[in-house]
C-alpha cells in the first residue's frame, strides 16, 4: 500500500526538489563496496519518496492515511469497530503495483547476494557430502565450523565495534603472522577486528542456507548467535570486547543457558539461583538441554537473583557471563538427539560457582528483558533454517521421485497427479490450520484464559488471539462465553478492567477488554458507565492519562484512554483540547512523538513507537496539526553519524 502511494507520488514533480546527501560510507574490514553502493541509493530513494509525500499537501493526508490504516490497525489494535472512520475504505483503495518503481524494495544487495551464494556454496559443497556421516556419529562438526567462521558465516551479529585491547591486538599479530607465513592463506575476512555486524534478515539468508546443507550444523552455528545476543543487545563496551571480541580472531564457540529440567519457554519459572556475596555473585542450579553447551568457551546465563518468589518476572532474574572454565561447572554428558545428533546438547550443573559483578550484563533484575530480546532477534532465523530444510526435503523428494521406478515408471509417472502435484496455497493452508489450532487451544477448558499468557499480558494476548482468528475466519473456534465471563470477573469497581482476575486495572487492559467486547457485539457485558468515569478520573489537568491510579502520565495512555471512549462512543466524556494540547507538546521539532513533552529525539525518549501512538490519538480526536515525520527520526543514531542531512529538512 505505501509503496504503491510512492510510486504515484512519484510521477509528480517532488522528487527532484528534495535529495538526501549520503557520503560514501566508512570502511568496516570486509568487502562492502556493493553493500554500501545499494544502501545508498536505496537510502536516497526511499528519503526522496517519503520527503516527496511530506511536502504535500494531499501527500500529507494521504500518508497519514497509511499510518491510520496500516500500522496503527495492526499495531494498536483498533478494530474495524471504529468503522464510522471508513479508514480502510478511504485508505486501502491503491493496490500494489508489479511494475518497478519507488517505494520498498524486496531486491537483495550486492552483500546479501554474495553471503547467500558464498553459503549456498558451502552447504552444497562442503556439509552436504559429509552430513550423514556426522549425523550417524553424533561427532561435534568443528572442520565444518572452522570452515564456516573463515568464510564469514558466522559471528554475523557481532557489531563492527568489537575490538580488541592492544594485548589482545599484539598476540593477535603474533598469531596472524604465524598463520599467514607458515601454516594457510588467510581469507580476508581474517583482517576484521570486530564482526560483520549484519542484521537478522541477512542472518536467516544465511541460516536458511545452512540449513539446506545440515540443521545438525546450522544448529550448532545458529546457538552460537544465540550466546551472543545478549551480550549483543545489553553488553557494555568492556564485555563486547572481551568475550565478541576473542570469537572474531578464532572460531570459538558459546551456548545459552537458560533451559531447566522443569522450564524451558516459560522462562519465569527459573529456578537456578544467584546470590550476590561482596563483589561476586554465587551460582547455583542446573541447566538442560544447552546447545553447545560441552564445546563452548563462555555461556550467558540466566538466574533468579530475588530470593522472593512473588517478585515480578521483570525484575526477579539478572543476565551473567559465565567462562565455561569457572570451577563449579559440571558439564553433563552428550544427549543422544532424535535428530540433529552433532549438534552438542549437554546439562550443566553449577554448584557454588563464582561469577564477578562486572560480567553482569546491564544491572542486577534485568536478566528476562534481556532474554526475551535475544529471542526476538533470534527467532526467525529459526524459522528461516526451516525453510532451508523444507526444500531440501523438496529437492530430495523431487529428485527420487525423478529416478526411482515402480511397476516399469518412474514415481513422477506412476503416480496420480493429484497425489504428488503440492498445491502453490498449501503452505498457506498448512499455517493457517496451525495457527488455528494453537490459538483455538487456548479456549478448551474453564479458566485457560487465567493462565494462556504472562501474567501481565492475559487480556492483551486474548485479545490478539481473536483478532487473528477473526482474521482467519476461525473466531467460532473461540471459546465466547467463558472469554465474557473472564472479562467481566477483570473488572474491578472503579470501574477499569485488569490483565487477569486480581491483578490491578490499567488502561492498557481495559482498552483491550473493550475491543473484545466490540469484536463480540457484547459490550453490556461490563459496566460501561463505570469504565467511562474511570477514564475520566486518569485524566490530569494538563490533558494528559496516566495509565493506572499510581503511574506517570504517557503519550500511548493518552491513546488508550481516547480509543477506549471512541470504541464506547463516549468522547465527550474527557477534556478534549486539553487532551489535544498534550499531545501536541510530546511532539519533537522533527515530527516524533515522546512520552511525554520535553522528550528529546534519539535520546530513547522520542521513537516510533510513541510517534504511532500520537499520531493515532491525534487522528482519533479529529485533530489535523501534525508535523512532517522527518525520515531521519527513523535512522538509527550509527546511521545519522554517517549521513549529512540538508538543515532545512529538518527544520
Amino acid at each position: 500500500m505505501l509503496r504503491s502511494l510512492m510510486e504515484a507520488e512519484q510521477r509528480k514533480s517532488y522528487v527532484d526538489r528534495h535529495t538526501l546527501k549520503v557520503p560514501q560510507w566508512k570502511h568496516c574490514g570486509v568487502s562492502t563496496t556493493g553493500f554500501r553502493r545499494s544502501l545508498h541509493d536505496r537510502l536516497q530513494t526511499l528519503s526522496d519518496s517519503i520527503l516527496s509525500l511530506l511536502t504535500d499537501g494531499s501527500g500529507l493526508s494521504r500518508l497519514k492515511g497509511v499510518i491510520m490504516a496500516a500500522a496503527f490497525r495492526r499495531g494498536c489494535g483498533v478494530l474495524r469497530s471504529l468503522s464510522h472512520f471508513e479508514w480502510r475504505a478511504q485508505h486501502t483503495k491503491a493496490s500494489l503495483k508489479k511494475e518497478p518503481g519507488l517505494g520498498f524494495s524486496f531486491e537483495l544487495s550486492e552483500q546479501q547476494k554474495e553471503f547467500q551464494a558464498t553459503a549456498r556454496k558451502f552447504a552444497r559443497e562442503e556439509i552436504i557430502p559429509v552430513a550423514a556421516e556426522y549425523d550417524r556419529t553424533g561427532e561435534y562438526p568443528f572442520p565444518l565450523i572452522k570452515r564456516a567462521w573463515e568464510l564469514g558465516l558466522i559471528n554475523a551479529h557481532i557489531p563492527e565495534n568489537c575490538e580488541l585491547s592492544e594485548q589482545q591486538k599484539e598476540f593477535q599479530a603474533t598469531a596472524r603472522k604465524f598463520a599467514r607465513e607458515e601454516i594457510i592463506p588467510v581469507a580476508a575476512e581474517y583482517d576484521r577486528t570486530g564482526g560483520l555486524g549484519l542484521g537478522t534478515f541477512d542472518a536467516c539468508l544465511i541460516t536458511e542456507e545452512l540449513a539446506y546443507g545440515c540443521t545438525g550444523v546450522q544448529t550448532a552455528i545458529e546457538a552460537n548467535s544465540l550466546g551472543q545476543m545478549p551480550v549483543i543487545l545489553a553488553g557494555n563496551e568492556q564485555q563486547k570486547k572481551k568475550y565478541l571480541g576473542r570469537m572474531t580472531e578464532q572460531p570459538i564457540m558459546c551456548a545459552y543457558c537458560v533451559t531447566e529440567p522443569s522450564a524451558g519457554s516459560d522462562v519465569a519459572g527459573i529456578k537456578t539461583r544467584a546470590e550476590k556475596k561482596g563483589d561476586e555473585y554465587i551460582i547455583n542450579g542446573q541447566k538442560m538441554w544447552i546447545t553447545n553447551g560441552g564445546k563452548a568457551n563462555w555461556y550467558f546465563l540466566l538466574a533468579r537473583s530475588d530470593p522472593d518468589p512473588k517478585a515480578p518476572a521483570s525484575k526477579a532474574f539478572t543476565g551473567f557471563i559465565v567462562e565455561a572454565d569457572t570451577p563449579g561447572i559440571h558439564v553433563g554428558k552428550k544427549e543422544l538427539n532424535m535428530g540433529q545428533r552433532c549438534s552438542d546438547t549437554r546439562g550443566i550443573v553449577f554448584e557454588d560457582v563464582r561469577v564477578p559483578k562486572e560480567n553482569v550484563l546491564i544491572a542486577e533484575g534485568a536478566g528476562f528483558k534481556i532474554a526475551m530480546g535475544a529471542f526476538d532477534r533470534t527467532r526467525p532465523t529459526v524459522a528461516a533454517g526451516a525453510v532451508g530444510l523444507g526444500q531440501r526435503a523438496l529437492d530430495e523428494a523431487t529428485k527420487y521421485a525423478l529416478e526411482r521406478k515402480t511397476f516399469g515408471k518412474l514415481l513422477a509417472e506412476g503416480t496420480p497427479q493429484k497425489d504428488v502435484t503440492i498445491k502453490s496455497d498449501a503452505p498457506d493452508t498448512l499455517l493457517l490450520e496451525k495457527h488455528a489450532d494453537y490459538i483455538a487451544s487456548y479456549g478448551s477448558k474453564k479458566d485457560d484464559y487465567e493462565y494462556c499468557m504472562s501474567e501481565y499480558l492475559r487480556m492483551s494476548g486474548i485479545y490478539w488471539g481473536l483478532t487473528v482468528m477473526d482474521l482467519m475466519g476461525q473466531l467460532h473456534r473461540m471459546n465466547r462465553e467463558e472469554i465474557l465471563v473472564f472479562i467481566k470477573s477483570c473488572q474491578h469497581e472503579c470501574g477499569g478492567i485488569s490483565a487477569s482476575i486480581g491483578h490491578d486495572p490499567h488502561l492498557l487492559y481495559t482498552l483491550s477488554a473493550v475491543q473484545i467486547l466490540t469484536l463480540y457485539d457484547s459490550i453490556n457485558v461490563i459496566d460501561v458507565d463505570k469504565v467511562v468515569a474511570y477514564v475520566q478520573s486518569l485524566q490530569k489537568e494538563d490533558g494528559s492519562f496516566a495509565g493506572d491510579i499510581w503511574g506517570e502520565i504517557d503519550t500511548r495512555f493518552s491513546f488508550c484512554a481516547v480509543a477506549t471512549l471512541a470504541l464506547l462512543g463516549k468522547l465527550d466524556a474527557i477534556n478534549v483540547e486539553k487532551a489535544i494540547e498534550f499531545v501536541l507538546a510530546c511532539m519533537n521539532f522533527d515530527g516524533g512523538f515522546g512520552c511525554r513533552p520535553g522528550s528529546e529525539s534519539h535520546a530513547g525518549q522520542v521513537d516510533p513507537f510513541h510517534t504511532l501512538f500520537g499520531i493515532a490519538g491525534l487522528s482519533l480526536l479529529g485533530e489535523e496539526q501534525i508535523k512532517p515525520v522527518s525520515p531521519v527520526f527513523c535512522m538509527p543514531e550509527e546511521v545519522l553519524q554517517r549521513v549529512n542531512v540538508q538543515p532545512e529538512l529538518v527544520s
